[in-house]
């Protein structure tokens, strides 16, 4: 079978469910399909929860700052692993689409087709300002120890959720946004009060 390698997390409805699997557009019964973990993340990886033999504690935030790059680099080091000299497609969306330019660039010679998917080259000054807002937020939690959760078993879980709508309001479209926040009334008449009164979708 071709090998394939997808920077989609496996479990991720639009990617891994819909779009992996026999018979389906990354068909498993043709392709040899790879789905590696990126280096740093909590997925099964090293990353900052693993032990620094250093100082036998948990990296944290002393863990080494990864990039696209050395993601890419990494798989680039599987695939030698694999003996893979060449993918049929690499496939990504979002940060795996950066993932899927990022081996154009880098490794063209040992790729047919990469899928870029929802993704950039770079981000814009639109998302680097809300990607700051949502830091800010998330520093400003008390449980926040300079980043260093593991010593204190506590994590700003409320922070993390409100940073995350907000990354997330940066990944709708127009007509996704109209969707979940339009001016569409969620009962069909206007209140005076402080509850959701147009139609919001969790």
């Amino acid at each position: 079978m071709l090998p394939v390698i997808t920077a989609w997390k496996t479990r991720n409805r639009a990617g891994g469910i819909n779009c992996i699997g026999p018979g389906k557009p990354v068909d498993t019964d043709k392709f040899f399909v790879v789905c590696p973990n990126n280096l740093g993340g909590c997925g099964g990886s090293t990353g900052p929860l693993t032990t620094n033999p250093a100082t036998g504690k948990p990296f944290g935030p002393d863990f080494p700052i990864v990039t696209v790059r050395d993601w890419v680099k990494s798989q680039a080091m599987l695939a030698d692993a694999l003996v893979i000299n060449c993918w049929a497609a690499i496939i990504g969306g979002s940060l795996g689409g950066m993932q899927a330019m990022q081996w154009a660039i880098d490794y063209p010679g040992r790729i047919k087709n990469a899928f870029v998917i929802a993704a950039a080259p770079k981000l814009s000054s639109h998302n680097i300002a809300f990607n700051e807002v949502a830091r800010q937020v998330i520093r400003s939690d008390r449980h926040f120890n300079d980043r260093h959760y593991y010593e204190s078993d506590a994590k700003p879980s409320v922070e993390l959720m409100l940073a995350r709508m907000l990354g997330h309001i940066t990944y709708l479209s127009d007509d996704m946004l109209d969707e979940k926040f339009g001016r569409e009334l969620s009962d069909g008449k206007i209140k005076f009060g402080y509850d959701v009164e147009f139609q919001v979708e969790s």
